[in-house]
């Protein structure tokens, strides 16, 4: 998956935590983790994490529910 393609979906999960959420898209960051790309939220402790392929593959629903457990810390 080329950059470009990383950065499209990256845009597409903010949206998706900042409308179906309620979140602050800037709370999300990329990681790199054995092999694949995550998106987590900063300083989360509960580590909860949603897949790129999740987001390549449109699977909303997944999507919307890795975002509500997020807890971001303040």
């Amino acid at each position: 998956m080329d950059n470009q393609r990383i950065y499209q979906l990256g845009q597409k999960i903010k949206q998706l935590y900042q409308d179906e959420v309620g979140g602050n898209p800037k709370d999300l960051i990329r990681i790199w983790d054995d092999g694949a790309w995550y998106y987590v939220v900063r300083n989360d402790d509960t580590q909860a994490v949603v897949p790129i392929r999740d987001l390549a593959e449109d699977r909303r629903d997944h999507i919307v529910e890795a975002l509500r457990k997020f807890q971001p810390i303040s």
